[in-house]
């Protein structure tokens, strides 16, 4: 437990950074994704159709990606003793 937290406080702290790192690791992956449709785009591999319905899809999966990840942490904090 770091000085100065109390019990409570470090075990919100544990769901936040936890949290934190479901957030982080959405948006790199999603990243990863967008730069993969944009490097095929480049090269010509994708009609606009198939394009579109591509970034539409990396785009609603990283949405849910951070919406489950924020949900996660308010079931978690929810658990806590208040």
């Amino acid at each position: 437990m770091r000085r100065g937290l109390t019990p409570f406080d470090a075990r919100v702290s544990e769901h936040v950074k936890a949290a934190g790192a479901s957030l982080r690791q959405a948006a790199r992956e999603q990243s990863e994704s967008l730069s993969q449709l944009m490097a095929e785009q480049r090269l010509g591999l994708l009609g606009t159709n198939e394009f579109n319905d591509r970034l539409n899809a990396i785009n609603k999966a990283g949405q849910s990606k951070r919406h489950a990840a924020i949900d996660q942490l308010i079931a978690a904090l929810d658990e806590l003793p208040q």
